[in-house]
C-alpha cells in the first residue's frame, strides 16, 4: 500500500530497508499477538507500508510498519544504507503550525528550526512528517503512540564518522521532542535482535536474520 513502489524492483535489492523490515517482522504479519516489540506484546494488527496522511495535500507519509494494540500504536521508520547519504531538511510551504492543529509546540519549534537547515545523515524532516501522520489518525486517538526509528549499523559502526554523526543527530532530535505526547524511540536492528535472543524469543528467526545482515565493514 506504500507509494514508493518498493515491490517494483527496490524490494529485491540487498540494501532494501523495506526488505530488512519485512525479513525482521514478517513472521508476525498474520500473528501480531505473538510479536514482542519494545517490551510490549498483545498487538491486534500489524501492517507494512501504512499510509498516515498529515491532513495536508500531497503524498502521505508511509511508515515501514505499524503495530496496533488496544491501548498502543507503534509506527516505525526503517533505515538501512540511506543514512549514509546526507539530506537537507525540506518541508513543503504548507507545513506551517497554523495548518497542523495536531502539532505540539515542541515539534512545531523543532520543525521551524530544521527548515532549510544544513544537511544531516538523519532524515529529520521525514520523522516530523511521520509524527504528524500518526497524530492525525482518528483511530489512534486515546492510545499511546510511539514513533520508532529503527536502523541498521555494521558491527564496527563506531569506526566510521558517518555512523557516529548519525547517532549524534539522533540524540539532538530526541532531546527536542522529549516533552511530546508521542514517544520517540530509536534503536538499531542488531540491538533489537539481541533483545529478542536475551529474552528467549524467536531464536530460529533471529539466527537466519543475523546470517544475512550482521557483519562488519
Amino acid at each position: 500500500q506504500g507509494s514508493g513502489s518498493e515491490l517494483e524492483g527496490k524490494f529485491c535489492a540487498a540494501h532494501s530497508s523495506s526488505a530488512l523490515a519485512a525479513n525482521t517482522f514478517g513472521p508476525w504479519r498474520n500473528h501480531p499477538e505473538e510479536l514482542n516489540l519494545l517490551g510490549m506484546s498483545g498487538f491486534s494488527s500489524f501492517r507494512f507500508e501504512r499510509q498516515c496522511p498529515t491532513g495536508l495535500g500531497g503524498i502521505p507519509p508511509n511508515l515501514d510498519f505499524l503495530a496496533e494494540g488496544p491501548e498502543i500504536v507503534i509506527g516505525a521508520e526503517s533505515k538501512f544504507l540511506e543514512i549514509l547519504t546526507p539530506k537537507k531538511p525540506h518541508f513543503a510551504a504548507s507545513y506551517r503550525p497554523e495548518n497542523l492543529p495536531q502539532m505540539e509546540t515542541c515539534w512545531a519549534d523543532w520543525m521551524e528550526e530544521l527548515k532549510d537547515g544544513p544537511e544531516q545523515f538523519l532524515d529529520a524532516a521525514q520523522l516530523v512528517r511521520h509524527y504528524l501522520g500518526l497524530r492525525n489518525q482518528p483511530e489512534f486517538r486515546g492510545k499511546k503512540i510511539i514513533l520508532l526509528y529503527i536502523f541498521w549499523e555494521p558491527e564496527n559502526a563506531m569506526d566510521f564518522p558517518e555512523y557516529r554523526q548519525h547517532r549524534e543527530e539522533l540524540a539532538v532530535f530526541e532531546s527536542k521532542v522529549k516533552k511530546s505526547e508521542v514517544t520517540f524511540v530509536w534503536m538499531t536492528y542488531p540491538q533489537l535482535w539481541d533483545q529478542w535472543v536475551s529474552r528467549g524469543f524467536y531464536e530460529g528467526s533471529v539466527r537466519e536474520i543475523r546470517k544475512k545482515y550482521l557483519l562488519s565493514i
